[in-house]
């Protein structure tokens, strides 16, 4: 299996969803909180790490460096203010720094190469820093379209084939307000653009999920809606 955070930042902290999948695209929600730092997020990342450790050890031992391969932490940098120190804590701790893309993409991601003035620096060396670009639209296609048939499911309306994509009814922040801002978008036909809908102040949660479901993916888990 494969765990996946993504971290949502804000002005002042970050959104951060940590998801578990297996083979064939099912998942599991494993938490959804609000922290303040870079090392709050770096010990949601511990704390899991440290999950997968425990099952392993039961079986077999295996260097962390084998064991990180089945957890991966993506973090929006964006293009803002925050940039630069979203881009050195991803160079730190070892994350992935990802972007919405501004238009479509014939991919679901793609990466890129962020460059400064005076260079990044990892060990004293100027570095050149991997940004992943989200196709954020086709993203959140697909992920509306699954948790939609998810619904139509449990309501009886439709038979056949799902991928399970699990939400646990205890949750530190509530089951709620995760479900109200998983659900907190619509696509504009008319724009070509994802908006909020009316009533719905915040899209964090979307915003995370999409980010695990693409991280996802490009880890070779099939986390693509079934025909």
């Amino acid at each position: 299996s494969l765990i996946t955070i993504f971290a949502d930042v804000q002005k002042a902290g970050f959104w951060v969803v940590a998801r578990r999948w297996w083979r064939g695209g099912a998942s599991a929600l494993l938490s959804f909180e609000y922290v303040e730092t870079f090392a709050q997020v770096a010990n949601i990342e511990a704390h899991w790490m440290g999950v997968l450790k425990g099952e392993h050890a039961k079986r077999m031992e295996e260097k962390k460096t084998k064991l990180q391969k089945r957890l991966m932490v993506w973090m929006d940098s964006g293009d803002g203010q925050r940039q630069p120190e979203i881009i050195e804590a991803c160079l730190r701790y070892g994350w992935t720094a990802t972007k919405g893309a501004s238009s479509d993409m014939d991919t679901l991601f793609r990466e890129s190469h962020i460059e400064q003035e005076t260079g990044w620096k990892v060990g004293g060396q100027k570095t050149s820093v991997v940004q992943v670009l989200i196709n954020t639209n086709a993203a959140k296609h697909d992920l509306t379209n699954r948790i939609e048939r998810m619904e139509k499911a449990q309501a009886g309306q439709i038979d056949g084939p799902l991928v399970p994509w699990w939400i646990p009814g205890n949750m530190p922040i509530g089951k709620k307000e995760y479900t109200g801002q998983v659900v907190s978008e619509e696509y504009n036909e008319e724009k070509g653009i994802w908006v909020l809908r009316d009533g719905y102040k915040h899209n964090h949660a979307f915003d995370c999920e999409v980010g695990c479901y693409v991280c996802a993916h490009a880890c070779g888990f099939n986390s693509l809606v079934p025909d």
